[in-house]
């Protein structure tokens, strides 16, 4: 087996990693106020989304440096957190569950939002332009491998980089953004169902902790960007694949969490959170409201760009 793509992946898959998921899906067109979908209705669109997404996978475009896609994520309210009360099937890290309540009511203003995880060709420019070391991809490739092994600091410096040169502003997004775009208006443990399936995401194993290629997750490691079906905003690999930063600082749950889209600046900054898991998690990692906290030094995670609408 290949050497994994990140080096520090096992201890951190035990912490967010180990569990299993419990199908269906949609890939519409955004609305202003997307409005949930059943999980039976979801099931029978899932089919829908492989099939409209398998011509849309990325294009060269979505490496260029200075012009990243972008999608417009309309505004909305959502509920956040644990929505189904989902219990899951192991006691290893009970806390885990505790991390995703309780579930509350956020108001989201419409923002912009990566069509893709950053690619390493699109890193790879900043970190040249700046003097930074290129992260190490481990010989997996780079191009429009998502980029890994990037601290949260890197890529804040990132944004604030493609920033300045564009005379756009850029940022990550929050994490309340972050979990209302991936869910792009359903209720269910992933935008595709209550089901993990490989025909939707990479991740791993069922049982933790391993990586795991079936059926159209063909990747034991990061897959390159877009090689699996959008969800209904038109977002790729909003989980598995790689773990994604976002602003906020770590709190152990959302007691006093912000109820209006904007980032948590106060708990633990010396952490912050990373959602969406990556190619190594079980179903369980790669839920919607999968939460863990990762130091801003950690050089484990990708992240995508966000960018406010004024």
């Amino acid at each position: 087996m290949k050497k994994l793509y990140f080096p520090f992946l096992f201890a951190t898959t035990l912490l967010v990693g180990c569990g299993g998921g419990g199908g269906g899906g949609n890939n519409a067109t955004p609305t202003p106020n997307p409005t949930p979908i059943s999980s039976a209705s979801a099931q029978s669109e899932a089919s829908s989304i492989s099939s409209s997404s398998s011509s849309s996978r990325s294009s060269a475009s979505s490496n260029n440096a200075l012009s990243p896609e972008i999608v417009d994520i309309p505004a909305g309210s959502f509920m956040m957190g644990n929505v189904n009360n989902f219990v899951a099937d192991f006691t290893s890290w009970p806390e885990n569950l505790e991390y995703e309540i309780p579930v509350h009511s956020v108001d989201i203003k419409a923002f912009r939002l990566g069509k893709y995880e950053v690619t390493f060709t699109q890193y790879d420019a900043f970190a040249d332009a700046t003097g930074r070391a290129r992260p190490n991809d481990y010989g997996l490739g780079r191009g429009q491998q998502p980029v890994g092994n990037v601290s949260w600091a890197d890529a804040t410096a990132y944004a604030a980089w493609l920033s300045q040169q564009t005379g756009k502003k850029f940022r990550l997004p929050t994490e309340s953004e972050w979990q209302y775009a991936a869910r792009a208006g359903t209720t269910t443990e992933y935008y595709w169902g209550n089901t993990a399936d490989h025909t939707f995401a990479n991740y791993g194993r069922d049982v933790c902790c391993d990586v795991l290629a079936s059926g159209a997750d063909r990747w034991l490691e990061a897959a390159p960007v877009g090689q699996f079906p959008a969800n209904r905003f038109g977002l790729y690999d909003m989980l598995g694949n790689v773990s994604e930063w976002v602003q906020d600082c770590w709190n152990p749950n959302y007691v006093g969490a912000p109820t209006d889209g904007s980032a948590w600046k106060t708990g633990d900054c010396k952490q912050h959170v990373s959602s969406g898991g990556n190619f190594h998690f079980t179903p369980f990692g790669i839920r919607v409201s999968t939460r863990a906290p990762f130091d801003a030094s950690d050089l484990n995670w990708g992240f995508r760009i966000a960018q406010d609408i004024e």
